[in-house]
């Protein structure tokens, strides 16, 4: 028996391609994905410019935030790697795998891709985006990567302080020496 999630893709109303789980329900609404998204968008504090999002669900979501946040990092996660092939055997997945911007990875290297993408100093904040479908799917993988995703801002927290740290030290001394 596959560990996967997904069964197959539907055409929502709005001719956007959906996912649907085994359970038979989908990811996205079956009518309007793309509206969905810019509501989910619209509700996001503009000052957000790092994401990880939890399933990609159709790409939606992804492409909103392209369109309209300033050198946006993305990371989508999904729970495994027969989830995460699903994904990438879709057409707008693998138009969105040639955007620098946006990551794939799985639960297993998840806290790898957050150490070494995400940049406070760069980007700020991350919002951690979930979609509610998704989280029913994999309720038994949430609180593990839960920890994951805290391990890894802890990580980056750490190492985020200490660059502070010894940033102002070693500004200190460039300036001090400057002169010589």
């Amino acid at each position: 028996m596959a560990k996967g999630i997904y069964d197959h893709r539907e055409i929502a109303k709005d001719g956007t391609e959906i996912p649907v789980f085994k359970s038979k329900k989908s990811m996205e609404s079956r009518y309007a994905p793309i509206a969905e998204a810019k509501r989910i968008f619209s509700n996001l504090e503009k000052s957000y410019r790092a994401f990880l999002i939890l399933g990609f669900g159709s790409g939606a979501l992804i492409n909103e935030i392209l369109q309209n946040q300033d050198s946006p990092m993305i990371i989508c996660m999904e729970n495994s790697n027969e989830d995460l092939n699903f994904i990438l055997n879709s057409l707008e997945a693998e138009r969105l795998r040639k955007e620098k911007k946006v990551l794939f990875c799985t639960k297993e290297n998840l806290y790898y891709t957050l150490t070494e993408n995400y940049l406070p100093a760069k980007y700020g904040a991350l919002k951690i985006l979930e979609n509610k479908a998704w989280n029913l799917e994999n309720k038994t993988s949430l609180l593990e990567i839960q920890k994951k995703i805290n391990h890894a801002l802890n990580v980056i927290s750490a190492d985020y302080s200490v660059q502070c740290h010894f940033g102002k030290i070693w500004t200190q001394n460039i300036i001090s020496n400057l002169r010589t």
